[in-house]
């Protein structure tokens, strides 16, 4: 079967254990009484070997069990604020532009934990690229690449090109260019 049994199905378990040791002791039941955990066995459907586990830890924990591997709490996770996303991005246009190489979580990580001081895992890093507009895409050689989402792109680009024909006004005619930062909580 090889499944886990969970707390409370160990915990009846063990209460039938415990009445099936109740009548042995008592001699109340004729039929085999004397193995007990064949009973308990043939009672609750599993393995003899199962149940004498099952026994030694609820007679070393006084009836208390804990389901092995579930429910494990993960590392808490640092929140990153705008700074530390901008760096980020920043990070993954370097691979491209400096470094003439496709940036992966494998060469990226190490760079942003050096640099950034980042201590989170590879996983998290790939959510937060795919929270600033990231995605992977199938190259030629059959490879994924990390490229921003096109609509992003287009929108910084028409961005600029809106600050770079501000600038190429005269003086007189060019409006003032203001910068808002909004901070997340």
């Amino acid at each position: 079967m090889n499944k886990t049994i969970r707390s409370s199905g160990r915990a009846v378990i063990y209460h039938v254990y415990l009445r099936c040791l109740a009548e042995s002791q008592a001699g109340q039941v004729l039929s085999a009484i004397e193995s007990v955990y064949q009973r308990t066995a043939d009672m609750t459907g599993k393995s003899v070997n199962t149940i004498r586990k099952i026994v030694e830890e609820g007679e070393k924990n006084n009836g208390i069990f804990s389901t092995p591997g579930k429910h494990r709490k993960g590392r808490p996770r640092k929140d990153l604020d705008n700074l530390d996303l901008c760096a980020i991005r920043q990070k993954v246009h370097f691979f491209y532009t400096v470094k003439k190489q496709v940036p992966t979580l494998r060469n990226l990580l190490p760079v942003v934990r050096e640099d950034l001081g980042y201590d989170g895992s590879r996983e998290h890093l790939r959510k937060i690229l795919h929270s600033l507009g990231f995605s992977y895409k199938k190259c030629k050689t059959d490879r994924s690449a990390l490229i921003e989402k096109p609509h992003i792109a287009a929108k910084r680009e028409q961005y600029l090109k809106i600050i770079m024909d501000n600038r190429n006004l005269p003086q007189e005619l060019q409006k003032q260019i203001i910068y808002i930062f909004f901070f997340n909580k």
